[in-house]
């Protein structure tokens, strides 16, 4: 640990002794520099946080002053310096032009350069979900009909060939997913031999969770939520998976602001009663695009801040422990202004198991299925590494 850091944390453990708990000072956000018009405004988002919660904060801001000066049009700079060991080679991206197909590609993580493309069979028009195994080059797909209108979903495997740099689109084994639910994340296991499936219902009934054989294709468990009424639970979503194999965590806003993780192994087809749920603090919403990483001790999360009125003031890319949803250490931080209808948070794509290097792109423009992310990047320790990256990619996995 360098000097700066041993400076932050002792301030930071500090600043905890000092704040009574029911009253943390004000935390003011410098304005956004790549915003005009605004430069000497601020927001105030840490009101409620416990004492330790409002010194990381204050960390937070302080590691960014100190150590990220923008530089390019999506905020972050780059910072100089060789990329982290360990990255993944590959990623798959779905792609849409603005009022035209859909389609998938392969890229290279470092480069960009894109290695293959291939667009959804007939009678399939869009890929809705991507997900990565562990290989590096495999990669799963979700294949459904024309935006608005109910379909099935089939489920299909793409294959990149590091040798030849061919891919190749297959049908999985997986038998296909009536149009009455519709595929709201997959997340492939750690060994490459089971596929997660979480599926939203379309009409009175209540979300499931299934879990499927890569290879044959049979169901092997399946969960539902048995509480609630038909058709109002909240959904199922954004999933990852524990280095054992065992913990699946997933997205489920039970009371507010939290996730899921689910024992696979544990007898019973209860969805909640097999799971631990984790909290997290009321003034970051987490709810979304989780991963689990430590072998399952932390969750490296985007998050966005808001206010009453539903605006968003600051996204941060960050771990939080999966055990008291507390945030134990900040990458990253971002004060903007905007609704989330007009801008949203960002996102992390992946990390490493040791939960020290991340990928994640630090906003994106307009929500729901239209949504294009402004950026990409590796962060490591408080540095930022720009990527390429296509404003035409809704969504990435690695």
């Amino acid at each position: 640990m360098n000097t700066l850091e041993d400076r932050i944390r002792a301030a930071t453990q500090a600043m905890a002794g000092t704040v009574a708990p029911d009253s943390p000072p004000p935390l003011r956000l410098p304005a956004d520099p790549g915003r005009r018009g605004a430069p000497g405004r601020a927001r105030r988002w840490a009101h409620g946080l416990t004492p330790a919660a409002a010194a990381l904060a204050v960390a937070a801001v302080v590691l960014g002053s100190l150590a990220l000066q923008r530089g390019g049009q999506d905020g972050p700079p780059v910072s100089p310096g060789p990329l982290p060991g360990g990255l993944p080679r590959y990623y798959a991206a779905l792609v849409q032009e603005p009022s035209g197909p859909w389609w998938a590609e392969v890229r290279n993580t470092v480069t960009g350069r894109v290695l293959g493309t291939v667009r959804p069979p007939l009678p399939f028009t869009r890929f809705s979900e991507v997900a990565a195994a562990p290989d590096d080059h495999t990669f799963v797909l979700a294949g459904i009909g024309p935006q608005g209108q109910p379909s099935v979903t089939q489920l299909y495997a793409l294959r990149l060939n590091p040798a030849t740099g061919a891919v190749r689109l297959s049908r999985l084994p997986v038998p296909l997913i009536p149009e009455r639910w519709r595929v709201n994340g997959i997340a492939v296991s750690p060994d490459g031999t089971r596929l997660a499936v979480a599926l939203e219902p379309g009409g009175a009934e209540r979300p499931r969770l299934q879990l499927y054989s890569m290879t044959s294709g049979a169901l092997l468990r399946e969960w539902g939520v048995n509480t609630g009424r038909p058709g109002g639970a909240p959904v199922i979503g954004f999933m990852s998976w524990a280095a054992d194999g065992r913990t699946l965590e997933y997205s489920y806003p039970v009371r507010g602001n939290g996730a899921a993780l689910l024992d696979v192994t544990r007898p019973g087809t209860n969805l909640l009663g097999n799971s631990t749920i984790v909290q997290f603090p009321k003034w970051a919403d987490l709810t979304y695009n989780l991963t689990l990483t430590g072998g399952g001790r932390l969750i490296a999360s985007a998050a966005y801040i808001t206010r009453g009125n539903g605006s968003v003031t600051g996204w941060l890319a960050g771990e939080f422990s999966a055990r008291t949803g507390q945030a134990v250490h900040v990458f990253y931080r971002r004060a903007f202004h905007g609704s989330r209808q007009s801008f949203g948070p960002g996102t992390v794509w992946w990390a490493s198991p040791s939960g020290q290097v991340l990928i994640a792109s630090p906003a994106r423009h307009g929500l729901g299925p239209n949504q294009a992310y402004t950026g990409l990047a590796v962060f490591t320790g408080h540095r930022y590494i720009a990527l390429p990256w296509s404003g035409r990619i809704t969504e990435a996995a690695w």
